[in-house]
């Protein structure tokens, strides 16, 4: 998703497929919840996994802060391929 909004150019419009990465970044920690509940990973690999989404999730928060803070960038001029 990060990269999908990336190329469009628009700082808007990126920072929304930010915010779908985002989603599913918290779906990511849910999951892992769910396999610390059931007893499938170790508290200490739930507790890493656990900081590295809420590491990626705070990532997320930053690059839309900035994206809807800051105006579009200007369009790359047009450059014409030499001819063979």
């Amino acid at each position: 998703n990060i990269a999908e909004g990336f190329a469009r150019y628009r700082h808007k419009e990126f920072a929304q497929f930010v915010r779908i990465a985002k989603g599913s970044e918290a779906e990511v920690l849910n999951h892992f919840i769910d396999l610390r509940d059931l007893r499938l990973i170790s508290e200490d690999d739930f507790l890493q996994a656990e900081h590295l989404c809420r590491r990626a999730m705070k990532a997320a928060n930053g690059l839309m802060r900035f994206l809807e803070s800051t105006p579009d960038p200007a369009p790359a001029p047009y450059k014409k391929r030499p001819a063979p």
